[in-house]
């Protein structure tokens, strides 16, 4: 018995060891990267850290007694029951420790939740099944999966979700969009672990948050909430860049997608993007009008797609559009039965549009 549970105790420790070893930095709360994550790092590290106090005095007094007064063949413990003092004292303790927590975190709730009051900017994300839209209202730009900001700007994210309810009815407002037939309206969650804490999406509703990077460089983040079959894998990035790139990021996403050489493969992705059923979800600006799908305007500008679970890349392209679902279990993009000729066009088109 004393060896398994030996050998279970050293499962345990290398399992713990193992865990250690992966590199979370990428994704770590205690990574911070911005004003808003340091102020919720601040307030977490002391309830971390009283927590903690009170997690070994009562398990040491716990172990200690387990001890103490372990049984004894032929003796019996004195019976009491009963001490005043002792209830009164574990029951204001807690009350008090609760609410030097309370105060200072619905203070901070409360003062997140406000819009910015200096430099600022605004941004709607909405959580669709799987994947992340994002619209900037006030720059006529809706991308996805792929979240742009300027550095040292506070950014106020309007969170929404869009699909549809059992009944069939659409949600999407108060989105900046259209609400998509496409998927269900579930709750998702918004997390870039090292810009903020997590905030709900909720259909129906608009919950908001606030981030910020104080330095330009990549941010993962991810749906921290389950909300369906390819839940894994609903990813995005939030890259921060200084003022002057910006800036020449929003002159290109302004302008209508780039029409390719007549003739050229680019060329005939474009007809088979017309013509094999791609039109009638996928917007793509002075092309087409789709609702329900990714805007792909600049789409070849970008690192991801599927939910950033994939690399822009010519493979990756050619898999996912041969049979979305096998990718990405679930995809609501049909298989379209594209021949390999008809692949290569459209790969080669949306490659092109920068």
């Amino acid at each position: 018995m004393r060896r398994r549970l030996r050998g279970l105790l050293g499962l345990a420790i290398g399992g713990l060891v193992l865990a250690a070893c992966t590199d979370t930095l990428p994704q770590s709360s205690f990574n911070s990267a911005g004003d808003v994550a340091q102020q919720q790092k601040d307030l977490l590290i002391p309830i971390i850290v009283i927590a903690t106090v009170i997690f070994v005095l009562v398990e040491g007094a716990l172990v200690w007694f387990l001890y103490k007064y372990r049984h004894r063949e032929g003796s019996e413990p004195l019976q009491v029951h009963g001490n005043s003092r002792l209830e009164i004292a574990w029951t204001i303790a807690p009350a008090l420790i609760l609410a030097i927590i309370t105060v200072p975190t619905v203070s901070m709730i409360y003062a997140l939740a406000k819009a910015p009051a200096g430099k600022s900017m605004t941004v709607y994300a909405v959580g669709h099944q799987w994947w992340w839209e994002f619209d900037y209202p006030d720059l006529n730009i809706t991308t996805a999966n792929e979240l742009y900001i300027p550095d040292d700007t506070q950014v106020y994210v309007k969170l929404c979700a869009a699909g549809t309810t059992n009944s069939g009815t659409p949600v999407g407002a108060p989105c900046t969009v259209p609400a998509p037939a496409v998927g269900e309206a579930v709750v998702h969650s918004f997390w870039v672990p090292r810009l903020a804490g997590k905030q709900d999406v909720v259909p129906g509703r608009t919950n908001t948050m606030t981030i910020e990077a104080n330095e330009p460089g990549v941010y993962p983040g991810q749906c921290a909430e389950f909300c369906g079959l390819s839940h894994a894998f609903m990813r995005f990035k939030v890259i921060a860049q200084t003022p002057t790139d910006f800036q020449a990021w929003v002159t290109n996403q302004q302008a209508e997608a780039p029409t390719p050489v007549a003739g050229s493969a680019a060329d005939g992705g474009l007809q088979v993007f017309n013509t094999a059923g791609c039109i009638g979800c996928h917007t793509i600006g002075g092309v087409s009008e789709g609702i329900g799908g990714p805007n792909l305007t600049h789409f070849g500008a970008r690192d991801c797609f599927a939910g950033c679970m994939l690399s822009v890349t010519e493979e990756n392209l050619s898999k996912w559009l041969h049979d979305p679902a096998s990718v990405k279990p679930g995809s609501f993009m049909p298989n379209l039965n594209l021949t390999d000729d008809q692949v290569t066009s459209l790969v080669a088109y949306l490659e092109s549009l920068k």
